[in-house]
């Protein structure tokens, strides 16, 4: 997950050049133009922000709100300070705390890529921070492979495919409270093994995710198109969509309230649809008790490997569109 780094510009004055990053000399009008001041008698205010050189934290640049909440280590305002020393001040450097003269920001959220958080990749699926080293480990790279690139219902696609922005997930039907405080603990999971957000929106046009409690024939009947030939067989299901880069882009599901055989029943349903919608659209016979086993289930848990997989499908190393191949070469080099 990243959460992008917002930098806060205050009062930055044109007038003044505050926001330059080169070495200008800044020409400044040292009267009070009438202006009231809490200066004392005999005090100076080259930059006129009411604020006297002694008692100014950046006596150069009009800053009368005294900012200085960049790192503050030199006890500098932001308008006046560089703490990484790149020569770009702390109030427009998009990295203030890590040197970084050229500002690159790939994704343009405003983050300099030597400060994204880890998960951020460039063009080539590549870490834009490269001080961030996520480790990479999976006990069964086949069972892996298996889950992800191939699929319970349709064609193999044989690619790997996740979601690469943040899930917006709208509920819809009859869910009990004790299935939605299960969804909470799932999304909470989960949260902690991929690099995106699961986020709840009240308003269906927000989503990119429906998760429907009810029947199959209204699942099938009012939000998934196509699939009334499998929600007679089936008590849970998910439906995925991606684009041509492999980029998860929108799905739904559904756990059946009627049919099911108590909570437990749908809170695995529950857990094994949301979690294959993420990307893994295969159930195997490998492992019993496996959130992705193909016998019918009452686990309400992930087992390691489980985990594995999830953590392994969502790793930066791990990029939309691979195929066996590339997944092999990527195990190998490790």
């Amino acid at each position: 997950m990243r959460t992008p780094l917002l930098v806060l510009i205050l009062l930055c004055s044109t007038l003044l050049a505050a926001c330059s990053s080169s070495d200008t000399t800044v020409v400044t009008d040292n009267t009070n133009n009438g202006q009231s001041s809490n200066m004392g008698s005999g005090s100076t205010d080259d930059d006129n922000d009411g604020i006297s050189n002694s008692n100014d934290n950046c006596p150069t640049q009009f800053n009368p709100m005294q900012t200085a909440s960049i790192g503050n280590a030199t006890l500098l305002g932001d308008l006046c300070d560089d703490e990484d020393f790149d020569s770009i001040f702390d109030a427009i450097d998009n990295c203030p705390l890590i040197s970084n003269p050229d500002q690159n920001d790939f994704d343009g959220n405003t983050v300099g890529d030597l400060c994204e958080v880890c998960g951020a990749l460039d063009a080539n699926g590549i870490e834009l921070n490269p001080n961030c080293v996520v480790d990479l480990f999976l006990s069964d790279i086949e069972y892996f492979k298996d889950v992800t690139l191939r699929s319970e219902f349709g064609n193999d696609v044989n690619r790997i495919r996740k979601w690469r922005k943040n899930v917006n997930y709208y509920i819809s039907g009859v869910p009990s409270l004790e299935l939605l405080l299960e969804l909470d603990r799932i999304v909470a999971e989960l949260s902690t093994m991929i690099d995106i957000e699961l986020i709840e929106v009240d308003d269906e046009s927000d989503s990119n995710f429906h998760i429907f409690f009810g029947s199959g024939e209204d699942y099938a009947a009012n939000i998934q198109a196509g699939a009334s030939e499998f929600v007679d067989d089936n008590w849970g299901l998910f439906w995925g969509y991606w684009n041509a880069d492999f980029e998860m882009t929108r799905a739904t599901m559904y756990v059946d309230m009627f049919r099911t055989l108590g909570i437990d029943d749908q809170k695995h349903l529950l857990r094994e649809e949301f979690t294959q919608a993420l990307g893994m659209w295969n159930d195997t016979s490998k492992y019993p008790g496996s959130m992705f086993h193909t016998s019918y289930g009452f686990t309400t848990e992930y087992l390691e490997i489980d985990r594995e997989v999830i953590r392994t499908l969502y790793n930066p190393r791990v990029v939309v569109g691979m195929t066996d191949i590339d997944i092999d070469l990527l195990f190998l080099d490790l």
